[in-house]
C-alpha cells in the first residue's frame, strides 16, 4: 500500500487549502496513493513518517516569503515564513515532482498545467529547498474587461508561480467588469450592464478567494477624489451632475473654472490647499480602512490626470506633491490615533512625479511608494540605464508640463523621490497594458519584462504591481510565467524560463513553437508599432513578407502533440497576425483605406471568436491598441 501522510498544523485557510492541493494534485499524478491527514497543535521532530505542513516550522516568521521544503524518504517538512509562504512552498514542492502550472485557466484541457503521471512512492519522495523570493511585492492589478470567472483564475494561478498580491482598483471596481458584461462593442455576444451591487458582491467573492490563499490585497486607487463628493468614482465616466456650490468649491480651479474635468468625476482633482477639501479625503479612507481591514495596502491616489491641477491663489505657493503629502501625514495621524496598521500606498505619476519641496512624510514606515512610469518605452529595459548617470527632474510647471518616454527620462523623478523617502516602494508597470499587444510574439515583450524585474534592486525598487489586462495569453503566457519567475529569483535566467514554459504547454514541439514566436517578435519592428519611429526600410518591407511566409508554414502543419486549445488559440493568433502584417504593409504604403478595411475584417473575425478566445485575449483591448498603433501621422 502506498501511503502519503501529512502532518497540518493550524487551521489558517492557506494551510489548510495547501493540503487540499496537495492531495488535488498527487491524486492525479497517481490515483493509487492514499493520502492521509492528521491535525497536530505543535511540530515535534520526533514525530515520524509524516511530512509535517504549517508556517515557520523551524523557521522565523516574516513579511516576506521565504520558503522551505526538506522531505526525504516521503518524510520532513514543507513550510514558509507566513501562512501564504506554506501554499507557495506547497506548489514548489509539486514543482519539484514535475508539475508545471504554466498558464492560469481552468479545468481540463484548457487548465493550463502539465501535471505528469507517476508513481508516487512515498519512500523515493526526496526534495531539498530553501530559497527566499527576491522582492516583497509580486502582485497583479486589475485592468480591462473581466467577469469573476476570468479573476479568479489569475488568482488561482498566482501562488502557483509564486507570486503574492492581487489589487482590486476602485472602491467598487465596476468598469471592469461590466465591459466584459455588456459586450457594448461585440454584435455577436448578448450583453447585461451590471449594477453597482452587482459588481460589488463580485468583489466580495473575490476578496475571499484572495484571503483564501493568504494573498496581500491591495484596494481601491482612484476614486478618493470624487467619491468623497457623492460622484461615482467606479470608472472614467462623464456626468452632467450640477454640484452644489459648497461642492464645487472643493474642486480645482482650473482655467479660471472650478468644474469636473471633462465632465470625468475620477479625473477631476479638488483644491488641496482647502482643509475641508482634505479632510473630506482622509476621513473617508479612514472609514474605508476601518470597514475594510483585510485590506493589506490601501492605495491612495490623486485625479486620474494630468495638468489638471488647483491653481488658486494658495495651491500655486507649493507643489501638488507638497499638499499631497500634506494629506498623507494627515490621514497617518488618524489611522493611528484608531489603532489601524494598514499600509498606504502613495504614487509618484503625473503632476506627482515631481516631489514635494516644503513638506516630508513624518511617519515613512506607513507608507510605500509606488512609482508609476506611465509614459515610459519598452524598447529599452531598467538595466539600460545607471542611476547614478539619470539626469535631473526637469522644471515643474503647474499645467503646463510634457512627460517622458525615456527609461531615464522617468527614472530621473524615482531617483529624486528617493532621495526624501528611504522607506518601501514599488514599480507599478504597464508591460501587459498595452505594448505586448504590439509584439506579435510575446517574446520581446516578456524578455523586456524578465529583465525589468530581475533588475529592480539596482534602482532601488522592492518588487512589481503589473498593471494589466487580465487576459493576456495570446499567443503564449510566457510573459506573466517570465515575470512571476523573475520575481521570485532575480538571478533567474529567461532562456531556461522560455525552454520550460515551451515545453511544458507544447511538449515535443516546445521548441519549434519558442523558435516561430521569437521569429515573428524579431521580424516584426516593434518601434515602429509603438509609433517611435515611422522610417519605413527596404528591409522592413522585406521582414513583413517573411513574417507571412513564416505564418503560413507554421499554420499549415498538423502539430499532433499540441493540446486542443493551444492549437485552436495558435490558428486564431495566425488569422489575426497576418492581417496585422497586411495592415502593416498597407500603412508602410500609405494606403489608409486599406489599413482601414484590413482593420474592419481583423475586428469582424476577433469578436465573431471571442467566445473561444475570451480566456487568453481581451479582444477590446487588443483592437484598441492595434487601431491607435496603424494611426498615420507622426512619431507619438
Amino acid at each position: 500500500m502506498k501511503e502519503l501522510v501529512f502532518a497540518v498544523i493550524g487551521n489558517a485557510m492557506p494551510i489548510e487549502f495547501a493540503f487540499s492541493e496537495l492531495e488535488r494534485y498527487l491524486h492525479e499524478m497517481d490515483n493509487s496513493v492514499i493520502i492521509g491527514c492528521r491535525q497536530y497543535d505543535t511540530y515535534s521532530e520526533d514525530e515520524k513518517g509524516v511530512i509535517w505542513l504549517g508556517e515557520c516550522l523551524g523557521m522565523a516568521a516574516d513579511d516576506d516569503d521565504a520558503i522551505l521544503i526538506d522531505v526525504k524518504g516521503g518524510e520532513g517538512v514543507i513550510t514558509g515564513s507566513n501562512a501564504r509562504s506554506m501554499l507557495i512552498a506547497a506548489y514548489r514542492f509539486l514543482y519539484e515532482l514535475g508539475c508545471r502550472f504554466y498558464r492560469y485557466g481552468t479545468e481540463g484541457d484548457d487548465s493550463g498545467e502539465y501535471i505528469p503521471c507517476k508513481d508516487i512512492v512515498p519512500k523515493c519522495l526526496n526534495t531539498k529547498v530553501s530559497e527566499k523570493a527576491s522582492y516583497r511585492h509580486r502582485t497583479v492589478c486589475i485592468e480591462g474587461a473581466v467577469s469573476y470567472e476570468h479573476v479568479k483564475a489569475i488568482i488561482n494561478w498566482l501562488p502557483k508561480v509564486g507570486m503574492n498580491g492581487y489589487y482590486i482598483q476602485f472602491k467598487v471596481p465596476h468598469t471592469f467588469f461590466n465591459s466584459w458584461s455588456e459586450h457594448e462593442k461585440n454584435p455577436n455576444m448578448q450583453g447585461e450592464k451590471l449594477s453597482r451591487s452587482a459588481v460589488q458582491a463580485i468583489e466580495r467573492r473575490l476578496r475571499k478567494d484572495i484571503k483564501k490563499r493568504g494573498l496581500m490585497l491591495h484596494s481601491v486607487g482612484h476614486g478618493w477624489t470624487c467619491e468623497p463628493l457623492g460622484l461615482d468614482g467606479s470608472g472614467w465616466y462623464e456626468t452632467d451632475e450640477i454640484l452644489t456650490d459648497d461642492k464645487k468649491m472643493l474642486l480645482a480651479k482650473v482655467g479660471g473654472k472650478r468644474e469636473l474635468f471633462g465632465k470625468v468625476p475620477l479625473n477631476t482633482n479638488l483644491c488641496y490647499s482647502n482643509p475641508v477639501a482634505r479632510n473630506l479625503i482622509t476621513d473617508a479612507i479612514l472609514k474605508y480602512c476601518k470597514e475594510n481591514p483585510e485590506t493589506d495596502y490601501l492605495h491612495f491616489w490623486l485625479a486620474d490626470s494630468k495638468n489638471a491641477q488647483c491653481e488658486c491663489d494658495e495651491c500655486v505657493k507649493m507643489r501638488p506633491a507638497d499638499y499631497y503629502i500634506m494629506m498623507l501625514n494627515e490621514l497617518d495621524e488618524k489611522l493611528t490615533a484608531h489603532g489601524i496598521n494598514t499600509k498606504i500606498v502613495f504614487l509618484i505619476y503625473y503632476d506627482l512625479l515631481w516631489r514635494g519641496m516644503e513638506k516630508s512624510l513624518k511617519n515613512q514606515d506607513r507608507f510605500v511608494l509606488m512609482f508609476a512610469p506611465i509614459t515610459r518605452t519598452y524598447s529599452a529595459s531598467f538595466t539600460d540605464t545607471d542611476m547614478q548617470s539619470v539626469p535631473s527632474e526637469p522644471e515643474y510647471k503647474r499645467n503646463e508640463f510634457t512627460l517622458p518616454r525615456s527609461v531615464e527620462g522617468n527614472l530621473a523623478f524615482l531617483k529624486s523621490w528617493q532621495g526624501d523617502f528611504a522607506g518601501d516602494s514599488f514599480d507599478f508597470d504597464y508591460h501587459l497594458m498595452w505594448d505586448h499587444v504590439r509584439d506579435a510574439g510575446y517574446f520581446e515583450c516578456a524578455k523586456i519584462l524578465h529583465r525589468d524585474v530581475c533588475n529592480l534592486d539596482r534602482i532601488g525598487l522592492n518588487g512589481l504591481v503589473s498593471c494589466q489586462v487580465q487576459r493576456a495569453a495570446f499567443p503564449s503566457n510566457l510573459p506573466m510565467y517570465a515575470m512571476a519567475k523573475g520575481l521570485w529569483n532575480k538571478k533567474s535566467d529567461f532562456g531556461d524560463i522560455a525552454n520550460e514554459y515551451f515545453e511544458a504547454e507544447f511538449g515535443t514541439e516546445g521548441r519549434a513553437v519558442r523558435e516561430y514566436l521569437a521569429s515573428l517578435s524579431n521580424l516584426v519592428n516593434l518601434q515602429y508599432m509603438r509609433r517611435e519611429s515611422e522610417t519605413v526600410t527596404d528591409e522592413m518591407l522585406k521582414n513583413l513578407d517573411a513574417t507571412l511566409q513564416l505564418i503560413a508554414e507554421f499554420d499549415s502543419k498538423p502539430y499532433a502533440a499540441f493540446r486542443p486549445c493551444s492549437r485552436l488559440y495558435l490558428h486564431h493568433h495566425a488569422v489575426l497576425t497576418t492581417k496585422v502584417i497586411n495592415m502593416l504593409k498597407a500603412k508602410s504604403c500609405g494606403d489608409t483605406e486599406e489599413v482601414n478595411s484590413i482593420f474592419e475584417s481583423l475586428a469582424e473575425y476577433a469578436y465573431a471568436h471571442e467566445h473561444e478566445l475570451h480566456k487568453v485575449l481581451d479582444v477590446d483591448n487588443y483592437l484598441y491598441v492595434l487601431k491607435a498603433s496603424m494611426r498615420p501621422g507622426t512619431v507619438g
